[in-house]
């Protein structure tokens, strides 16, 4: 994504921050930089995390309240995508931000075909990102439209993955180690 320089507006970034898998590995590494970069950003933690009681919300740069989302970014599994979409559509219109915004689901799957339920998930958004050429071509086969596709890949975060470290000398994850989501 490019700089924010003179960008107004709030991304509203849903994803999974819990556990050091895939997704939430590359979550981390995403709102880290768009906090870098000086996004007004709204971080709410979907999944396990979300349902626990004292589940935190990540916030960046103070924005009004009045102020509904420019863009929404569900960085979820494919089967996560349907309810989180639809839960985003009656937050817009309870907030009375006019329930249109664009939705962008960062997702992936390692496989060459997506179920149905998967791709009718993915039709409820404007985009769909997704790392590489081979999972956009896998989304196209599955009926969804190439001019809504992106690949777009994510760099590899050199404060946690560097092969020159020993088990003791690697840092925790950017959540803090806590488990609980992004630093």
């Amino acid at each position: 994504m490019p700089p924010a320089a003179g960008r107004r507006g709030l991304v509203r970034y849903v994803g999974l921050f819990s556990d050091l898998w895939g997704y939430e590995t590359e979550a981390r590494i995403v709102v880290d930089y768009l906090r870098r970069a000086g996004y007004n950003l709204v971080v709410v933690p979907a999944g396990a995390a979300a349902r626990r009681t004292a589940s935190p919300r990540f916030t960046g740069p103070r924005v009004g309240a009045h102020i509904g989302p420019s863009v929404e970014v569900l960085h979820l599994p494919p089967q996560l995508l349907e309810a989180s979409s639809d839960a985003a559509r009656r937050r817009s219109a309870a907030a009375g931000t006019g329930g249109r915004h664009p939705r962008v689901g960062r997702t992936m799957t390692e496989t060459a075909v997506l179920p149905r339920s998967w791709a009718r998930a993915c039709r409820s958004l404007d985009e769909i990102w997704v790392p590489s050429r081979f999972n956009l071509t896998a989304f196209a086969r599955a009926g969804l439209p190439e001019e809504r596709l992106r690949v777009v890949p994510v760099g590899v975060d050199t404060a946690l993955f560097r092969p020159s470290w020993t088990d003791g000398d690697a840092p925790p994850p950017s959540g803090g180690g806590s488990g609980e989501g992004p630093g």
